[in-house]
């Protein structure tokens, strides 16, 4: 009888070969597993690098905000600003004070720059909602520079109203005050301003993005709803 009818050896045989399948197939299975696990943490590792180069990012702008519109200021940074000719001391005075804000913009627009350009990447991995903070950011940015030019226009009208001995017309002074409070921003015991509140706003909706991936909240606050809000601590268990 051949070797390969006997039946006790074929069967030896089938048994075999379906060993080898069945391992095959657990190699296969674990090696797909492993390379979903790895892809799984290197998009986890992409996700906190880049949730922290986003809060980096937009809090450089915010304190950037803060000191651009700063009534602050030093004698030296308005060196670069250049009296026009035909311009009074007056005059002069006004404009440099609302120039600087300009300059001081273009010393950090670097900043500004780099976190607009983070605003796709961050889409990419977190979603569309995660545009919102940066549009924020951007529109507060946009405001200030349009009260900036506004507020030259009613700096120099009143400045040659005065000149000319001319009463300011009525209501002109409640609008040049509010427009300074939007460029130098409200005063402490003030309500704050549109733009503050846009600046701040925008940190807090990418705090509340961004926070979960870099510190995800463990099985048992998921299970049990014990997690801290986002941007918060941990309780202490």
């Amino acid at each position: 009888m051949p070797v390969d009818q006997h039946p006790t050896l074929a069967l030896v045989i089938q048994v075999g070969q379906l060993l080898t399948y069945g391992f095959g197939a657990i190699a296969a299975c674990v090696a797909i597993l492993g390379l979903n696990t790895w892809r799984r943490q290197l998009i986890g590792t992409q996700r906190i690098q880049l949730a922290t180069e986003t809060l980096e990012a937009f809090y450089q702008c915010r304190d950037c905000m803060n000191w651009i519109r700063s009534r602050s200021s030093f004698q030296s940074e308005y060196d670069e600003i250049k009296q026009n000719h035909g311009e009074s001391d007056r005059q002069y005075n006004a404009r440099s004070v609302l120039v600087l804000v300009i300059v001081r913009y273009r010393k950090e627009s670097e900043k500004f720059a780099k976190l607009q350009s983070l605003t796709y990447k961050v889409r990419v991995l977190v979603g569309a909602e995660s545009a919102i903070p940066f549009d924020l950011m951007r529109h507060a940015v946009l405001e200030l520079f349009s009260a900036v030019d506004m507020c030259m226009v009613l700096e120099k009208q009143a400045i040659e109203d005065g000149e000319l001995g001319n009463a300011m017309i009525p209501g002109r002074r409640e609008q040049l005050i509010q427009v300074r409070n939007s460029v130098w921003g409200s005063l402490p015991d003030e309500e704050p301003d549109s733009i503050t509140k846009k600046v701040n706003e925008s940190v807090e909706k990418i705090e509340s993005i961004c926070a979960p991936l870099i510190d995800p909240p463990s099985w048992r606050d998921r299970f049990f709803g014990t997690g801290a809000k986002p941007g918060m601590p941990k309780p202490k268990r």
